[in-house]
């Protein structure tokens, strides 16, 4: 990868360096943006399911014991990691 001064020294843009043109930049960042607004609804729907799904045990929670309440948490926790990662993937483009 060249620095900055070797750019500067080639007397090349960044754009001749990469070898790419203004059409292929637009064409990427169009395919990013719409990964990018595809992620982020996945994301909120899953995290609107998971908000859910806690509502629903915190009303489970009420009625059961400490050790019950323990393993609820641990499930939820585990479930908001997964929408985590899901979303990463997504905007990792790891499918």
């Amino acid at each position: 990868m060249l620095g900055r001064s070797q750019v500067r020294a080639s007397r090349r843009g960044s754009n001749d360096v990469v070898g790419s043109s203004p059409g292929t930049h637009q064409k990427f960042a169009g395919k990013f943006v719409g990964r990018l607004s595809g992620a982020r609804q996945v994301f909120t729907e899953r995290m609107l399911e998971v908000r859910w799904e806690f509502t629903e045990g915190n009303r489970e929670l009420i009625k059961n014991s400490p050790e019950v309440c323990r393993e609820v948490c641990r499930e939820f926790t585990a479930k908001l990691l997964r929408a985590r990662r899901e979303f990463d993937g997504r905007m990792l483009g790891v499918r």
